[in-house]
């Protein structure tokens, strides 16, 4: 079984075209990403900018410190930035990106991204989008764009946490065939927002910015989920040579573990490779007896439950 490549390029903006310095939308300084120019500007954050732009004595797009909070990356040393929701204005910013390839008619795929709320921000929302484009996105207008997203992720309670990161996903998008570019943003008219109190712990960010729903963003993710995949369920670990190791092929996979345990529950037999090979023997080298054993396999996409029958 091979999965399917990422289909975000860059997807946690680690590809930069130069520092991202104050003055500069993520088009300028970031590969591959991009954000309407028309109104607003999604923000691009990296580690490399610790030294330079000190604005209120904080690198602007430093990290972890930046001009409206403190965050280490979910993955590497960068990621994006957008206001979700401004106080008392129409106000909404975009992160947009071309696919590697448009998604296939009629496939499931896994997407995700995560998210963390700025330190220095006053409000927080709870829905949010991702909409699919055969053609380059343009918001084209000060507020909401016309389009409406594919995908919807509303949570029962709002996007809070700044100390943590927040993953957000769909395990079930069935595509139509024509998605070539993904944007990411909020895209209610009027959307659910929370009024927190005021962040004393942290510097207001630049101007009105610290009156927003501001969220980083990283590590996001498109995966085409496997058709079908099969997994044995007999082997025989008698050493004559055939079928003496269970073999589960997750090549391709990012994250794998996978647990084997005996019929009282206690695992014993333990991988986190993307090619899972099992001898019928513990991860302290005893032979297991003839008998039923139950596997759980994770990736970052899929779990799979099942029995083998181990035969000697």
């Amino acid at each position: 079984m091979s999965a399917q490549q990422n289909l975000v390029p860059n997807s946690s903006f680690e590809d930069t075209i130069t520092c991202p310095y104050h003055n500069y939308t993520i088009n300028y300084s970031c590969h591959n990403w991009y954000t309407s120019l028309n109104y607003g500007s999604a923000d691009h954050f990296c580690s490399c900018s610790n030294k330079d732009s000190i604005i209120f004595g904080y690198p602007f797009s430093g990290v972890p410190r930046n001009f409206i909070g403190s965050q280490n990356a979910q993955h590497g040393n960068c990621y994006a930035g957008i206001a979700t929701y401004v106080g008392g204005i129409t106000f909404k910013e975009y992160l947009s990106v071309k696919l590697i390839e448009p998604l296939k008619t009629g496939a499931k795929y896994y997407i995700s991204f995560n998210i963390s709320l700025a330190d220095s921000c006053i409000y927080a929302v709870k829905n949010l989008g991702m909409l699919f484009t055969s053609s380059v996105f343009n918001q084209g207008s000060f507020g909401v764009p016309s389009f409406l997203p594919q995908i919807k992720f509303t949570s029962p309670t709002f996007y809070v946490d700044k100390i943590n990161w927040t993953l957000i996903s769909d395990s079930n998008y069935v595509a139509n065939g024509d998605e070539n570019y993904l944007t990411i943003g909020s895209f209610e008219a009027v959307p659910d927002t929370i009024s927190l109190s005021f962040p004393h712990s942290f510097v207001p960010g630049i101007g009105n910015s610290y009156k927003s729903a501001y969220y980083y963003i990283d590590d996001v993710k498109i995966i085409e989920k496997s058709p079908s995949l099969i997994i044995a369920n007999v082997f025989t670990p008698n050493m004559d040579g055939i079928n003496d190791i269970w073999i589960c092929d997750f090549s391709g996979f990012e994250n794998v573990n996978c647990l084997i345990y005996n019929r009282w529950g206690n695992v014993i037999f333990q991988s986190n490779k993307q090619i899972i090979q099992w001898d019928g023997r513990t991860t302290s080298g005893n032979e297991c007896n003839d008998g039923i054993y139950f596997y759980c396999i994770e990736t970052e996409t899929e779990k799979y439950k099942g029995h083998i029958q181990l035969i000697r």
